[in-house]
């Protein structure tokens, strides 16, 4: 209790003391800072966020490019020795880390492509133990106690297990003497009260709670508010990216779940993750498709020269004649003299002169059947829905791979228009 006396003195000399109970108001005066600083932070986060979106659509369309030349250079028709393979998988391996910056950056604003399936937390911190246990320093002990009954989520399993991946090297980065790492889960209903409290955009229900417990260095105290930053790291300059907790603070944004984390110094740190449970079966892994070949005509509208030569090559490859175009305004007037011999259109949605979008409407104007498909390095989903309604026929993220391009093309090939 919190007690506010005041003395008062009367006429004869005596004093009156009369106590006030102020225990509500100052509760709610404390109840109000922490809500206006989880306000602030939210904020700063999200600014910072859509400047990731903004950076994420010109790099990911180099990196389209990057990542397209060298697949092509390594196919078998090349036949390169072995000694070239080399600098080829050097290019892929660096492009693919870069794409894995990128993507960081696009999940901690909350724009990140989230593949909506029912994934097993279990499986996936099974295969990220396997992952850890023989990349970080062996002096570090790996335990896993595995509690939660309810186990799966709805979500994407990538995204997920680099969350568990990037939490479990900032904990091995805080034990350089050795140490315990531990991954943990239960399962916890959250109510009403709790949700509302919470800086999260969460609801009600059961979720399953994954705890990743350290007994490494700590993290200081003013440092700990700004843990979830991005390019914010507690690591010596050069030796980190500071993204690798922002993204973990972006996919379970874009997981509808909650992240907190407590520490000491020189006793460690722990991360909780709460994720919303889901009834839904996992599904069973398919192998990855061979690549089909195809027939027809596809325009290809990019204004990225490195698009356009790597696009063009790559389609050739699958069996398609290709026809290109730098930008919408080029693209539509292709359109409008060939469309009879054009059996598929994908557009860049980010140009000069005309974009994809009004590409996209003006091609419909001239054939309503016409298939289109959009390919962008950042392109948020609501900017999609009036091309859905108005029959786009499919969506790709770049930078993308041949199998994944290819089977969306013999997907949207093989569909009825409809009329």
């Amino acid at each position: 209790m919190i007690v506010l006396w005041a003395n008062f003195k009367i006429r004869d000399g005596s004093i009156i003391s009369l106590g006030y109970d102020i225990t509500e108001s100052k509760l709610s005066e404390e109840k109000n800072r922490r809500l206006q600083e989880q306000l602030g932070h939210s904020r700063k986060m999200d600014a910072i966020g859509q400047l990731a979106g903004g950076v994420a659509h010109d790099f990911n369309n180099m990196l389209g490019g990057i990542m397209g030349a060298a697949q092509l250079l390594k196919s078998s028709g090349r036949a390169l020795d072995e000694k070239s393979l080399k600098f080829v998988d050097i290019i892929i391996s660096a492009s693919t880390r870069a794409a894995d910056l990128t993507t960081k950056l696009l999940a901690f604003g909350r724009k990140g492509k989230i593949i909506s399936t029912a994934v097993d937390i279990h499986n996936i911190i099974d295969d990220t133990v396997a992952i850890m246990s023989k990349t970080i320093d062996k002096k570090i002990t790996i335990h896993t106690k595995e509690q939660a009954s309810c186990h799966s989520v709805i979500g994407d399993n990538t995204a997920i297990q680099n969350a568990l991946i990037n939490m479990g090297l900032n904990a091995s980065y805080a034990m350089e003497n050795g140490g315990e790492l531990s991954f943990i889960t239960t399962n916890i209903r959250l109510d009403k009260t709790y949700c509302d409290a919470s800086s999260f955009e969460i609801e009600p229900g059961e979720y399953i709670s994954i705890t990743v417990r350290d007994s490494g260095s700590g993290i200081e105290p003013e440092k700990i508010d700004r843990i979830f930053e991005p390019f914010f790291t507690t690591r010596k300059q050069g030796e980190g990216t500071g993204l690798g907790l922002a993204s973990v603070y972006g996919t379970v944004q874009n997981h509808l779940g909650e992240i907190t984390v407590s520490s000491k110094l020189n006793e460690g740190t722990l991360f909780t993750m709460l994720l919303p449970c889901t009834s839904e079966n996992v599904p069973i892994e398919k192998k990855e498709p061979e690549i089909a070949t195809g027939t027809g005509t596809i325009l290809l509208i990019d204004d990225e020269e490195i698009i356009r030569i790597t696009g063009k090559q790559m389609l050739k490859e699958m069996g398609f004649n290709v026809i290109l175009a730098t930008d919408g305004f080029e693209g539509m007037e292709v359109f409008k003299k060939q469309h009879n011999e054009i059996d598929l259109v994908i557009t860049d949605m980010v140009m000069p002169k005309m974009n994809g979008r009004e590409a996209f409407f003006k091609m419909k104007e001239i054939d309503n059947n016409c298939k289109v498909i959009i390919s962008s390095g950042f392109t948020k989903d609501e900017s999609l829905n009036d091309m859905k309604k108005a029959g786009l026929a499919g969506y790709i993220h770049k930078p993308f791979r041949d199998v994944e391009l290819n089977q969306l093309l013999t997907k949207v090939l093989t569909e009825k228009p409809s009329r």
